[in-house]
């Protein structure tokens, strides 16, 4: 199937603001994406970039449902997202690029976050022998 090309006006509906006690204030857009390989949703700035990999657009079976696909930026795949904003297409990226209290609320990316053993503790230190004969 394919798919329009959205123009900006697309986009008006979707806005919304960074709010909340960590919220910027910034100009953004929730967009349901299976990105991770489980459904969930991803802040997008409202503004489309010139270095954008985010492709949003309205669901073809629900235009009041923002769904994009994030497009690689690294390795074979990386060009595609140049090739498609200079064909015309509107490309945004992750709220996380740009939010100043992402630290606050964003998910380290996942080749970022630590393996489930980095948050062991440590075994605690074996205890010494008692001297045997002093007292």
């Amino acid at each position: 199937m394919t798919r329009a090309r959205p123009v900006a006006a697309d986009f008006e509906l979707f806005e919304r603001i960074c709010s909340g006690p960590s919220g910027c204030g910034g100009r953004i857009m929730w967009a349901k994406t299976n990105a991770s390989g489980r459904t969930e949703w991803l802040p997008v700035d409202a503004v489309p970039s010139d270095r954008g990999n985010v492709l949003a657009y309205p669901a073809p079976d629900n235009p009041r449902l923002l769904v994009c696909d994030v497009l690689a930026t690294r390795g074979p795949e990386a060009r595609r997202a140049a090739g498609m904003r200079a064909d015309g297409w509107l490309l945004f990226t992750h709220h996380r690029t740009s939010c100043p209290r992402a630290d606050q609320w964003a998910r380290a990316p996942k080749a970022m976050r630590p393996r489930p053993s980095a948050f062991r503790e440590p075994p605690p230190p074996a205890a010494e022998p008692e001297p045997e004969g002093l007292f």
